[in-house]
C-alpha cells in the first residue's frame, strides 16, 4: 500500500519538474532487499507498478510515456548505489 507520506513525497518530487512530467517519458524502478530471490522480484515489481499506477491516476500522465521495471536490489551500472530498496523515478531526457 502506498502511504500518505509516500504519496506526498511523490507529488512533491514530481512538482519540481513542472511541465516536463507531461512531456518526458518516465520510468519507475522498483527495488527490494528481500533475502528470497522470488520475493525480491515480486516486491520490486509490485512497488514499481503501484507507484506507476499512482502517478498515472494522480497526474493523468500518458500511459504510453509511463513505464515500470523491477530491478530487484540492483541499480543499473553507473549508479551511485550498489543496492537499493524502494523506488526510483527516472525522467528520461528527450534527445535534442
Amino acid at each position: 500500500m502506498l502511504t500518505s507520506g509516500g504519496r506526498s513525497a511523490l507529488s512533491a518530487a514530481l512538482r519540481n519538474y513542472g511541465q516536463r512530467i507531461f512531456q518526458s517519458p518516465i520510468v519507475v524502478e522498483g527495488y527490494s532487499n528481500s533475502d528470497n530471490v522470488s520475493d525480491r522480484t515480486a516486491v520490486s515489481r509490485f512497488r514499481a507498478i503501484l507507484v506507476r499506477n499512482y502517478l498515472q491516476s494522480h497526474f493523468h500522465l500518458d500511459t504510453a510515456k509511463l513505464g515500470a521495471v523491477a530491478l530487484e536490489n540492483r541499480p543499473p551500472d553507473g549508479s551511485a548505489h550498489s543496492i537499493r530498496n524502494g523506488v526510483v523515478i527516472v525522467l528520461v531526457k528527450a534527445k535534442q
